[in-house]
């Protein structure tokens, strides 16, 4: 069978414009709630729900463990304001974890994808 060959880069995919999402979620239900939320209305083109994280953190002086998932977000740099305020809403946590990494490079077809996936119009 033959393979696809995946271009190597184009002018017009700005290589940051990929925006990889990192958040936990208490629950699997939480966590699908707020993946499907994201898809649903465009803020991210796709999230994976990594189960079975364990957190290790101190919170209000005590140590604390919490089992997780993870949620990873793919979106661009112009729908992250979007995406982190929804899914902050939407968070049972006070301090929920959300952090937002620059993805520097990748399958020029995949960041494409993004981009029409989060598109408004």
């Amino acid at each position: 069978m033959p393979t696809k060959t995946a271009r190597s880069s184009t002018p017009d995919i700005m290589k940051t414009d990929l925006r990889v999402v990192l958040m936990t979620a208490p629950t699997r239900e939480l966590a699908r709630h707020l993946a499907t939320t994201a898809v649903g209305e465009k803020l991210a083109a796709c999230v994976k729900l990594v189960p079975g994280v364990v957190s290790l953190y101190e919170w209000e002086g005590e140590l604390t463990e919490a089992a997780e998932v993870m949620l990873v977000f793919k979106t661009t740099q112009a729908r992250f304001p979007e995406l982190r305020d929804r899914m902050l809403a939407l968070h049972p946590h006070a301090v929920p974890e959300m952090v937002s990494l620059p993805a520097d490079d990748g399958n020029v077809d995949y960041l494409d994808w993004v981009a029409t996936a989060t598109s408004e119009g």
